[in-house]
């Protein structure tokens, strides 16, 4: 029997299907791997576009680190989300250098990888595949220097991504530019951010300003009006450190607010008019 309103159709048996582009690139930049996760609705429902969910890290998506594919399935399994394709970006031996660095005539730096996904990636996606290409149903998800990827990608690309995770930022690296980033961007339509009490166990003192960037963080975006528990999500999680699987272990959590459907319409109309868009 149909649910009525329901966003999505009942669950499939047919399995979630993998395809890969090789060497992705942009100049500047090493050239990488991107793996597109379609959900079994994909075949399924041969009509239907579906939201995307960008990741950083790539390589650390599945079930082996994140286990995003396994959330998902739960979640859309249990009808709190949407099924979405998910789009893992492969980082490089440059990681630091283009989730961090900071522009120089040549060569890696996180303004180069950002129009990656924003001008190369994301457009390649949604011409391949059946997308809702709109900033409310594009996510973009990073853990560690990869949060710090996800808060500079809605500075400079907030029309494209809507939806931004910020999973155990470290943002030292460039902190003022991090906060800024928030404090000056493009609201998201949806934020999450989270921190483990103690990400460092060998440095109590790095532990402790993990902490307190991420209460930074919390603290701008509801400055600039966004209102914990409906479009902002924040926890402190006791104990966590600092490493992929801490993210799987709650991944969950974080994707059953950060990918929520209900609010996304409302909030993007809000924001559209905040910003005179």
């Amino acid at each position: 029997m149909a649910v009525a309103g329901a966003l999505w159709a009942a669950a499939a048996p047919a399995a979630a299907r993998f395809e890969t582009m090789e060497a992705v690139a942009l100049d500047g930049l090493r050239s990488r791997r991107v793996v597109v996760r379609l959900p079994p609705e994909y075949d399924t429902e041969p009509s239907r576009r579906f939201p995307v969910l960008y990741v950083h890290d790539g390589q650390w998506a599945w079930r082996e680190g994140y286990q995003i594919d396994r959330a998902l399935d739960a979640l859309t399994r249990a009808r709190r989300v949407e099924p979405h394709i998910v789009v893992a970006v492969d980082n490089t031996s440059d990681r630091r250098a283009e989730y961090a660095g900071a522009a120089r005539t040549r060569g890696p730096s996180l303004e180069r990888y950002a129009d990656l996904l924003a001008r190369v990636v994301k457009p390649r996606v949604d011409a391949t595949y059946r997308t809702r290409a709109g900033r409310a149903d594009t996510a973009v998800i990073g853990y560690s220097l990869g949060a710090l990827a996800s808060l500079f990608l809605a500075r400079w690309h907030g029309d494209v991504f809507g939806r931004i995770g910020v999973c155990s930022p470290v943002i030292w690296r460039r902190r003022e530019g991090a906060l800024a980033a928030l404090r000056r961007g493009r609201l998201p339509v949806r934020m999450w951010i989270d921190v483990g009490t103690a990400e460092l166990p060998s440095s109590r003192a790095g532990s402790a300003a993990m902490v307190v960037d991420a209460r930074a963080l919390r603290r701008i975006a509801i400055s600039r009006g966004m209102r914990e528990g409906e479009d902002l999500g924040y926890r402190e999680v006791a104990g966590a450190r600092h490493g992929e699987a801490e993210l799987g272990a709650r991944i969950d959590e974080v994707l059953a607010f950060l990918l929520d459907p209900a609010s996304a319409p409302r909030r993007a109309r809000a924001i559209d008019r905040e910003s005179g868009d």
